[in-house]
């Protein structure tokens, strides 16, 4: 199984106080840190599809190149459950321009969302928001079909919080280019076992990424019903939270899946997001991944 660092740790966008590196600065880091590939987030200000033309999307594939890397996927962050038609409208556009990109760069995988990454859209129901999502992925992965190109929908919330719910998306789109992108991480916060989910979606899974947290108590609340103490998480190196890796790998060592593990710090890290905390980090986590790999007798 081949690793890939996910630009986003690097990104400066994902919370407050996380350091920002260029991508090129993102491709060298993933090289200096013993990945395989780099997994880029198709956004601003990595490798939006607004700012790309033919010639920068040579020399990004000669810098991958020359660093002995691969482009393992792009990152989109699509949203198919807006109210707005025209919004709607608008985000199957980006995707639908990810995966030109995709195709002009060599990348077989996008990674999808279903629907934004906070909580659902006011003014619709979880039904409408259902259909609407079903309709934007259907729509995409004819265009990905034309290119040769899986999307890889992740468990991610609010619509996909379960990745029963992306089973059953993946079974109404009825879409040979659509597959599962698989997060240990997610499936941990939602509270499913990640080697049974694994098992359940076998040679369903194109993608996986993974990082890990802990969770934190956090402040007081007063609501109607009275008073609830809230939650917090900040992301720790692998092998340092909640999540438990062990039969996660193993059981993607049992169905057969050998793409790629792409790590990620995607949210608040215990030490904070300055370049040489998050470069211990990760490399941690590395060694962490590596070892549990061939445990699991990965080559």
């Amino acid at each position: 199984m081949k690793l890939a660092l996910h630009s986003v740790t690097y990104s400066g966008i994902a919370y407050k106080g996380q350091c920002s590196l260029s991508l090129e600065k993102n491709i060298s880091k993933a090289a200096e840190l013993g990945f395989d590939a780099i997994h880029l987030m198709a956004k601003r200000p990595h490798v939006s599809p607004l700012d790309l033309d033919k010639e920068a999307q040579e020399h990004i594939k000669r810098l991958v190149k020359s660093k002995q890397l691969e482009i393992s996927c792009l990152a989109a962050y699509n949203d198919f459950a807006d109210p707005s038609p025209y919004r709607r409208e608008v985000e199957l556009y980006y995707l639908k321009g990810v995966i030109g990109l995709a195709n002009s760069l060599g990348v077989k995988i996008v990674r999808i969302f279903a629907s934004g990454m906070g909580s659902m859209h006011l003014g619709a129901s979880y039904a409408q928001q259902w259909n609407w999502i079903a309709d934007g992925i259907r729509e995409a992965a004819k265009c990905a079909e034309e290119y040769g190109i899986i999307l890889a929908l992740q468990n991610h919330s609010p619509i996909m919080q379960s990745y029963k719910s992306v089973l059953a998306m993946i079974k109404e789109v009825n879409s040979e280019s659509l597959k599962v992108a698989l997060d240990a991480q997610l499936l941990t916060l939602a509270n499913e076992p990640c080697a049974e989910a694994v098992r359940e979606v076998g040679d369903l899974i194109a993608y996986s990424t993974c990082g890990d947290n802990i969770i934190k108590p956090g402040p007081f609340e007063r609501t109607p019903a009275g008073i609830r103490r809230l939650e917090t998480w900040e992301m720790v190196p692998l092998g340092e939270g909640q999540v438990d890796w062990k039969p996660f790998i193993g059981a993607l060592k049992e169905v057969g899946y050998d793409n790629f593990l792409a790590y990620e710090i995607c949210g608040p890290i215990v030490g904070g997001g300055q370049e040489n905390n998050l470069d211990l980090s990760v490399r941690k986590s590395v060694e962490y991944l590596r070892k549990l790999l061939a445990q699991a007798g990965y080559a």
